[in-house]
């Protein structure tokens, strides 16, 4: 198996975990609204679905343009290495560069959940929030965690490629 095989199986597999935590947390929500209908239940409900959209959105797009994109990969690869190196290492700093705003912004959402948990008296809409992006927010994070270093060791084998 080939670097480019190695990482985007492990974007993929990825993609389908996010795809399917999406689909549980807004399956969940939904359940959860419709079975008790509280203000805690409506606050929670509110991230799990928001979040569960863009989580499945990335997951299915990822998922869908990742065996194109490692045949494309392979083949310019295999036809010059120079030239898949100078194309794909530019592209991966910028893929890499937004794991840091995405990860801040992951970080926010599991803070501004905790401090939401903490600070709220009852048991209402606004501790339901914090707990719901505190949630998404964690398993976002941790997932992107992995994605960040699957992509630098992916770097790494690239920039090797003409040493």
């Amino acid at each position: 198996m080939t670097h480019i095989e190695a990482y985007f199986r492990g974007e993929k597999a990825e993609s389908l975990l996010f795809l399917a935590i999406g689909i549980a947390a807004i399956a969940f929500a939904v359940f959860a609204w419709l079975k008790w209908n509280e203000p805690f239940v409506k606050g929670m409900a509110v991230p799990l679905i928001v979040i569960g959209l863009i989580q499945m959105t990335v997951g299915g797009t990822v998922f869908a343009r990742t065996d194109k994109q490692v045949s494309a990969l392979n083949a310019q690869a295999a036809h010059d290495a120079q030239a898949y190196r100078s194309a794909e290492l530019p592209r991966m700093e910028k893929v890499m560069k937004s794991f840091t705003a995405i990860k801040w912004t992951e970080i926010v959402f599991v803070l501004t959940g905790i401090g939401l948990l903490m600070l709220t008296s009852t048991d209402g809409f606004w501790k339901g929030l914090g707990l719901g992006l505190m949630l998404q927010g964690s398993v976002s994070l941790t997932l992107d965690v992995f994605a960040e270093k699957r992509g630098a060791e992916y770097i790494t084998a690239v920039e090797q490629l003409s040493e």
